[in-house]
């Protein structure tokens, strides 16, 4: 069983958080920005 892994990053546009919730497997991009690691891309993994 796979424990999974807790981070925390900020999100480029706030409004990708709708479509997943906490507990939500997802897949993403991102890129180092002025504030560290910012997520550009959010999807929902199957």
């Amino acid at each position: 069983m796979d424990a999974g892994m807790t981070m925390v990053y900020r999100v480029k546009d706030p409004a990708m958080l709708k479509q997943v919730r906490a507990g939500d497997k997802v897949t993403f991009e991102a890129e180092e920005g002025n504030n560290g690691i910012v997520v550009t891309k959010l999807t929902k993994a199957k």
